[in-house]
């Protein structure tokens, strides 16, 4: 009776271990990179891999028996300006005991050259000692080429922000500096490492010649609310060293999928065009208050306040040459 028992117990732990055996084969086999068990340091000419699924096939095209078979196969499939590199950071991970991740280039059986990610722990035996390893790698190439890509465009992003004329600063939602470019640095004296998070209005719009908006109503603001973009409009921003300049701006927001996430704003300085402007005004109220007077003599006063008031003097004064004496 207890021989029968003992039977069945057996037969039953075989049963189980087989089913779990199975199970976790399938799973393995379904895993969609390499999983792999090797024994020996790594890059050494003697390491042995034991096991490894029917995914590298599919992914490099060499056969299974080439792996198990061929001492430090992985290592001879690398692409050579990776070889030393990954030999290198193998026997590092393998020495430090603790696993880790690095990535290489594998070359295909048809030529073919992807970017993988190997992901590995360390294997001891009973005595502690590092004999071998174990993990699984992954076909990375989408994600290094995405990688790349985006690179290529903050790279490219920045060459042009950076060349700008104009000032360009962008905010998040909450009105946070987000970003500002060279050229928005030097005309508000703000350097960008020292005010990104920043509440951008209130370094640009705490007081200035005609009234600082408040946050609630202020115009560039509101776009990041409103979600409708304001062209050449017309401010007054403060400089970091308390001065005030007139700007000629244009703020849009920054949709990230069918959401505002902030405002991207680019201002000019308008000092010249307002000088331009007020010189043009000054002249043609000139020329109306000769047309409107009988004699220079009679419209001087008229011409002096429309100098001082055209061109925001707080005083002047006019000569006038009698032409029979030659004086003042």
């Amino acid at each position: 009776m207890e021989s029968d028992s003992s039977d069945r117990t057996k037969a039953s732990l075989e049963q189980l271990v087989e089913t779990e055996r199975r199970r976790l084969g399938d799973i393995v086999a379904n895993v969609r990179g390499v999983v792999w068990e090797a024994w020996r340091t790594p890059a050494g000419e003697m390491q042995r891999v034991d096991f490894v699924n029917p995914q590298l096939e599919a992914l490099l095209g060499y056969a299974r028996e080439q792996w198990l078979e061929t001492p430090n196969f992985w290592l001879t499939i690398i692409h050579p300006d990776d070889r030393e590199r990954a030999e290198r950071e193998a026997d590092a991970i393998f020495a430090s005991g603790k696993g880790g991740a690095f990535r290489f280039r594998w070359v295909g059986k048809s030529g073919r050259i992807i970017w993988v990610e190997t992901q590995s722990v360390v294997s001891f035996d009973k005595h502690g000692k590092p004999v071998g390893m174990r993990g699984v790698t992954m076909d990375v190439t989408d994600r290094i080429l995405a990688e790349e890509q985006l690179l290529s465009q903050v790279t490219f992003t920045a060459a042009i922000t950076g060349s700008l004329a104009e000032g360009l600063y962008a905010i998040d939602a909450e009105g946070r500096l987000t970003f500002l470019n060279p050229a928005g640095e030097q005309m508000l004296g703000h350097a960008a490492a020292e005010t990104l998070g920043e509440p951008i209005h209130d370094l640009i719009h705490p007081a200035h010649p005609e009234g600082a908006p408040p946050r609630e109503s202020c115009p560039l603001l509101a776009v990041a609310r409103t979600g409708k973009a304001v062209r050449d409009h017309e401010d007054w921003f403060v400089r970091k060293d308390g001065k005030s300049f007139p700007v000629l701006c244009s703020a849009a927001p920054i949709v990230v999928e069918g959401r505002v996430t902030g405002v991207a704003l680019t201002f000019q300085d308008a000092s010249a065009r307002r000088r331009t402007e007020q010189r043009r005004g000054t002249r043609m109220r000139i020329s109306q208050i000769l047309a409107e007077s009988f004699s220079l003599q009679t419209s001087a006063g008229r011409i002096l306040r429309a100098i001082c008031e055209g061109l925001a003097l707080e005083a002047g004064a006019l000569w006038l040459v009698d032409r029979e004496s030659g004086l003042m």
